[in-house]
């Protein structure tokens, strides 16, 4: 079962995302099978052994259609039940399509899957000038987007839960230690003096801009309907005066991975008029309404397996 094993745990553990291993499918044995299948066949091959895995899930594990009911309901309006049945084979394909994408980059690197950042000399000069919060979604390539963003040499801390399993990080791509620290934000002051420091020393801060948890949230509509998110990143932004990039991924073709992104904070912090509370407010609505636009042209490209909705 490999990847979607774990992956269906996860589901199940809603907001508590990434969780320990469960070895009650044979994950140990499914990653095995397709890290060969990837290392010494290929690519293609790999993907076609997940045609096969789909259904499984689709079909026989009721909790896979009801933790992705929320959001295709919402994407989807209009659809009846087979047309969102449809749609579900095709979400959980591109997922796992995803995963091993992922896990491709974790031994390939970029010397198979190129990665292609948006006017990539722009963020250089943002990261020359100012300090800079990569603000990351569940959307395509999270683990590749942080592996990504290490090309610009400059030293990578993501703000994580403590549950973060690092084993999992590793079998997706290879970071060496001394480029990359994580940042625990269920400590007695949510991370926030370890994130503030390494922003003034220059390093570069990555955090999760759509998965709450248990960091600090507040509402925004999204696709319709409230939902929380997490504005750590905007109060960093307003207390360090660092710039927040919100990346984005997706496939172009079968071996390139663009970087979409947008700057939601420089010119808010410069905005005179606008106090600290008024800043964080608009931050997080240039963030949620980029996101939207994200799914809304990549609509089977966001990862979010639970209710997001439940505020």
């Amino acid at each position: 079962m490999g990847p979607f094993a774990e992956k269906e745990e996860d589901m199940r553990q809603g907001r508590a995302g990434m969780v320990k291993k469960n070895s009650g499918y044979g994950n140990k044995l499914g990653y095995s099978i397709f890290q060969f299948v990837l290392r010494n066949i290929g690519l293609n091959w790999a993907y076609g052994l997940l045609i096969f895995l789909v259904p499984y899930y689709v079909l026989l594990r009721p909790s896979v259609y009801r933790l992705a009911k929320p959001y295709l309901m919402r994407r989807f309006p209009k659809d009846y039940f087979f047309m969102r049945l449809f749609r579900l084979f095709k979400y959980i394909y591109v997922f796992g399509q995803a995963l091993l994408d992922q896990i491709y980059f974790g031994f390939a690197g970029d010397h198979h899957i190129k990665l292609v950042f948006d006017r990539e000399a722009e963020i250089l000069e943002l990261l020359n000038n100012r300090p800079v919060i990569f603000l990351m979604s569940h959307v395509g390539y999270w683990e590749i987007a942080m592996a990504g963003s290490m090309r610009f040499n400059k030293k990578m801390n993501i703000l994580v839960n403590q549950d973060f399993d690092k084993d999992k990080r590793n079998s997706f791509y290879d970071i060496r230690e001394s480029q990359f620290s994580l940042i625990n934000v269920t400590d007695k002051y949510g991370g926030m003096i370890e994130a503030t420091n390494a922003l003034l020393r220059g390093e570069v801060l990555g955090v999760a801009g759509d998965r709450a948890e248990k960091w600090r949230s507040r509402s925004a509509c999204f696709l319709g309907s409230p939902a929380r998110f997490p504005v750590v990143a905007q109060q960093l932004a307003v207390a360090t005066g660092a710039s927040v990039i919100a990346l984005f991924t997706f496939k172009e073709g079968k071996n390139t991975i663009r970087f979409h992104w947008k700057d939601i904070s420089t010119d808010i912090l410069f905005d005179p008029i606008m106090n600290k509370e008024e800043k964080i407010e608009s931050m997080l609505d240039v963030y949620t309404k980029e996101l939207e636009q994200h799914v809304s042209d990549h609509p089977y490209l966001w990862f979010n397996f639970f209710d997001f909705w439940q505020v």
